[in-house]
């Protein structure tokens, strides 16, 4: 597994490195994280400008962290001021020289901003002054909220560092309020046409799109001569709709006209259009589908109607073929025409529509044509024959039984190829579609044979025989069965055997089928042979691995006869060792002094592979040539999650471990730089080293190489913000 790099922005400084006394005792965590202004109302489109005030109480500190300033990027954007750099930056204040991280996050809302001092050197204020300034702009209305993510006591979120410590005792989020104007849509309801004299209605349907509602009310302009358009109710305040009445008189001349509607708040109007058709006064056509049929398929049907019209409104009479119910589809030669084709798929009564529409009227007429079946000519099929199989010794009768496609009587016969008129014996149950009847006499050790024919009500029967056949067994093969040994143990990894002994008590000699059952995870079992005739053996040979789990485990041995099946419990014991002469080989960063190497104590933790919970932890002081000797009284062999780590480096986990008798297991290189031990790299650990700065700290020197200088700063800069597994 590899580390998890939060976030890298790597800053070059010339340091003018003077000695000095060192920082002394750091003031009571007091200092404050603020935005200005903390809110406010805006509107959608405006620019805000918020300033993260540092307010240090007089607390000398040596940087700050923002991890994180989180806001919503549905409302709220992030502006980029530096174009120079790639990705969108905030603005750094310069309350402190070294900008070490600054970005945003603007898919999830999240600003990264980290500052610190130069070495040797602390920053304080008493008042807040402007750490960095965020150009929000907002995108729709709402509340959006920035909020810093702080819990008091967690180092690895937004702090304060002074002295390796996180003096952040509290922080005051932001909250901006957006809000839109007033503003609506109308929509007339689409195209109307009513006849002279007559009215018709349309819904009217106003949508607010914006703001604060307000009542619109409503007119309409472009109507044909003595029409009139009438709204109910006449003003309404959306989201809402009115019903718009157009009401025509006998004297309102034919024809299309564009009807706008308007809707008017205050100076605020919109505007929607529709045409507007006025029909002159109609008669409905005329129409005949023609008398009565009936046929019989496949044959078709052939149709001629009549119809006839006025004229009105366009002259043009359209006409229409259709199937009203029937239980079957009904394809049509062509739908459009008055005398056509009609074709059933299936038998039965069916009624057929014809329509006549003059474009604004319409009339039909049905007619019922009565389909007749195709004729049988086709005998039944047989499915479903029973019994099958063999029944018990000392069976005297059975019940004989099969299933026909269509409604038939069946008969049988002991003599293949009997004639259906030639066979003397009619299944007790039959004329439907299931077909039963029960025979007599039977004798053990036989085999029965019946030959099966049925005829349909058409007359229609079959001349080939179905055949149902079934055997009755003679005397049942019996047996004892048993283990030599009752609990065999054997020790994880290895194999252990028994005999297991077949021995025949009575009835006819047969085979045997061997089988386990119950088997730990990671176990096998195999007979040699898994199927003989008693009196036999066959010897059970129980196979574990090393993931098989240690313990006592009830296995269920079984032997299947033909008719009896005989089982034996036996208890396998499952034995585990512990994992002995395990060597684990340490690499450090910065340090290949095995002096150092020798003298440090490593913790190593083994995790469950699964679970991740924790099996064993134990300390380990490396011996004289820098390995690790696991103990053997640690942990069980097995596979496991490694953890490894030691005073000021990041832990590491090394996945998938096999743990065996002498094995060798090299760690990869644990990353230094993580001095006051919370697993993370950041500017409170630079803190600690800060102060410690052209010192012989053992705890800060990281390459020790006896001083503590830019050198160990590089590498708390290379893995800044790195966390440990």
């Amino acid at each position: 597994m590899k580390y998890q790099k939060i976030q890298t922005f790597f800053s070059c400084s010339v340091f003018l490195m003077v000695a000095g006394l060192l920082l002394g005792a750091h003031a009571a965590q007091a200092a404050t994280l603020s935005l200005s202004p903390a809110s406010g109302p805006f509107t959608v489109g405006q620019t805000i400008t918020v300033s993260v005030l540092l307010d240090t109480k007089n607390v000398p500190i040596d940087g700050v962290d923002i991890r994180y300033l989180n806001y919503n990027p549905a409302l709220l954007s992030v502006q980029d001021d530096d174009a120079s750099v790639a990705g969108v930056q905030i603005t750094p204040g310069t309350l402190m020289p070294q900008t070490l991280a600054n970005s945003v996050d603007t898919v999830n809302g999240k600003i990264t901003f980290s500052q610190v001092v130069n070495t040797g050197t602390t920053y304080t204020n008493a008042s807040g002054q402007t750490l960095a300034t965020i150009h929000f702009t907002v995108l729709a209305p709402g509340t959006g909220t920035a909020t810093f993510n702080f819990t008091s006591g967690n180092t690895t979120d937004t702090n304060v560092g002074s002295s390796g410590t996180d003096v952040l005792t509290s922080v005051a989020n932001g909250s901006y309020t957006a809000a839109s104007t007033f503003d609506f849509s109308l929509s007339s309801g689409g195209s109307k046409t009513v006849i002279q004299g007559q009215s018709v209605i349309s819904t009217v349907t106003v949508t607010l799109l914006s703001g604060t509602t307000q009542a619109v009310s409503y007119s309409a302009s472009g109507l044909p001569a003595n029409a009139t358009a009438t709204f109910g109710p006449t003003s309404c305040s959306p989201a809402c709709t009115t019903t718009m009445t157009l009401q025509t008189q006998a004297t309102t001349p034919p024809g299309n006209s564009t009807v706008i509607v308007t809707g008017t708040a205050g100076a605020l109007t919109h505007t929607s259009t529709f045409s507007f058709t006025v029909a002159a006064a109609n008669i409905a056509p005329t129409v005949n589908a023609g008398p009565d049929q009936t046929i019989t398929l496949p044959a078709t049907a052939l149709l001629s109607g009549m119809a006839s019209d006025d004229g009105l409104p366009s002259g043009i009479l359209a006409t229409t073929w259709s199937k009203v119910s029937g239980p079957g589809t009904v394809t049509f030669g062509n739908v459009s025409v008055l005398s056509t084709t009609a074709t059933f798929s299936l038998a039965g009564t069916y009624t057929l529509r014809l329509t006549g529409n003059d474009n604004l009227l319409s009339a039909s007429n049905d007619i019922i044509i009565t389909v007749n079946p195709v004729p049988d000519t086709t005998p039944p099929v047989l499915s479903n024959g029973l019994p099958t199989g063999t029944f018990p010794t000392g069976t005297t009768q059975a019940t004989l039984s099969v299933t026909t496609n269509e409604n038939a009587t069946c008969k049988y016969s002991l003599t293949a190829n009997t004639g259906y008129g030639s066979m003397i014996n009619t299944f007790s149950t039959t004329g439907a579609l299931s077909h039963s009847s029960t025979v007599l006499g039977l004798i053990s050790g036989n085999t029965q044979t019946y030959y099966v024919r049925c005829q349909d009500t058409a007359g229609n029967a079959d001349s080939v025989d179905f055949v149902i056949s079934f055997n009755i067994a003679g005397a049942s093969l019996d047996f004892t069965f048993s283990a030599a040994t009752g609990t065999p143990s054997v020790i994880r990894g290895n194999s252990v055997s028994t005999v297991m002994t077949l021995t025949l008590v009575g009835g006819t000699p047969g085979l045997a089928t061997l089988s386990v059952s119950a088997l730990p995870v990671g176990t096998t079992a195999t007979f040699t042979p898994n199927v003989c005739t008693p009196t036999c053996t066959s010897t059970l040979l129980l196979a574990t691995s090393p993931t098989s789990p240690e313990g006592s485990f009830l296995l269920t041995v079984s032997a299947v006869g033909s008719v009896i099946t005989r089982s034996v419990p036996i208890t396998l014991k499952i034995l585990s060792v512990l994992a002995s002469g395990v060597v684990l080989t340490p690499v450090l960063e910065a340090n290949s002094n095995l002096a150092d190497v020798v003298s440090r104590t490593f913790t190593i933790e083994f995790l469950d592979s699964v679970t991740g919970s924790s099996v064993a932890v134990t300390t380990i002081v490396p011996d004289a040539t820098g390995k690790l000797i696991l103990p053997s009284n640690v942990v069980n062999e097995g596979t496991y999650n490694v953890r490894v780590s030691a005073t000021g480096f990041l832990s590491r986990v090394v996945s998938g471990v096999v743990l065996v008798p002498n094995a060798t297991l090299p760690i990869p290189q644990l990353l230094t730089g993580d001095i006051n031990g919370d697993n993370i790299v950041n500017s409170l650990d630079w803190s600690i080293m800060n102060g410690q700065w052209f010192t012989a700290s053992s705890i800060a020197d990281l390459n020790k190489d006896g001083t503590v200088n830019s050198l160990d700063f590089g590498f708390l800069n290379k893995n800044w913000f790195m966390v440990g597994q």
